[in-house]
């Protein structure tokens, strides 16, 4: 599958959904930083890692908004002990691309609210090998590790994936919520897992 087809596509299906031409709409801009952990078969290929995300809030009344986000997300590396000299590192990250329906039960600048969504995942796992001089430079002991260039590699995969959650806006700008998100198999590689994990995040809205 082409990648920037997918996007076009992706972006034109998603075009209904935040355009409103019969009224007027407040639109916001807002920024965000969470802290990630993947779950289910995600874990074999990352530990807790980070997200930052920027997204544009849709207003149509008091309690509804749709939200456009792109978020990215970095897991922290994961390392497979292959021998006491040698090990696999395994580098995860990713882009998503999500619209969300927001409903807040009080005033949309105050209080919790719920959403729900979906759209585009494309994550990158890359992998190299590192390893330990030999022979041994004492019993037990083979130095220090070092990365090998002749064994880097990396798969782009794409996913569709929704998202869920919960939240709470302190005042008009600032808030904090948790969410879930989680695909299906990845559309053009099936040899890795779906893409799945739990963030806690804080944002701002200008």
């Amino acid at each position: 599958m082409n990648l920037k087809m997918f996007y076009a596509t992706t972006g034109l299906a998603l075009l209904p959904f935040v355009a409103s031409p019969a009224a007027a709409q407040e639109v916001r801009l807002g920024v965000g930083a969470s802290l990630i952990n993947p779950i289910g078969g995600m874990g074999d290929y990352g530990k807790s890692g980070f997200g930052a995300s920027l997204a544009l809030e849709f207003v149509k009344n008091d309690n509804i908004a749709i939200r456009q986000r792109v978020e990215y997300v970095a897991f922290g590396e994961k390392k497979e002990y292959l021998a006491e000299y040698q090990r696999t590192v395994t580098s995860t990250s990713g882009w998503l691309e999500m619209t969300d329906f927001v409903y807040g039960f009080g005033d949309h600048e105050e209080g919790w609210y719920v959403f729900g969504g979906a759209g585009a995942v494309v994550c990158k796992y890359g992998h190299h090998d590192e390893f330990k001089s030999q022979p041994e430079i004492d019993v037990g002991y083979y130095g220090d590790w070092q990365s090998s260039s002749h064994t880097e590699s990396s798969d782009t995969v794409i996913y569709l994936g929704i998202s869920g959650g919960v939240g709470y806006n302190f005042y008009e700008n600032l808030g904090v919520e948790v969410s879930i998100t989680q695909s299906a198999i990845g559309l053009n590689k099936r040899s890795y897992p779906a893409f799945s994990c739990v963030q806690a995040s804080a944002r701002w809205r200008f």
